[in-house]
């Protein structure tokens, strides 16, 4: 992806609390990779599902009527 360069860096910095650190630590073992990798391809999923229109059969709603608090 064109953004690894500049997402690995915004990762590098991101801190995280020991516990999930330590279950990112298993999880990149487990797949072989290393943890700032592992980081690095979660951080561009998440900015590629922010990108994403709406669900199948979903439309999402205007900004105004997203949510009433009444």
């Amino acid at each position: 992806m064109v953004r690894t360069m500049a997402t690995e860096h915004v990762v590098a910095h991101i801190r995280l609390p020991r516990a999930l650190r330590a279950r990112l630590k298993v999880l990149a073992a487990r797949r072989e990779t290393s943890l700032r990798r592992l980081a690095t391809e979660a951080f561009e999923a998440l900015l590629d599902s922010e990108n994403e229109p709406a669900g199948r059969g979903e439309q999402a709603a205007p900004r105004n009527e997203r949510s009433s608090s009444a």
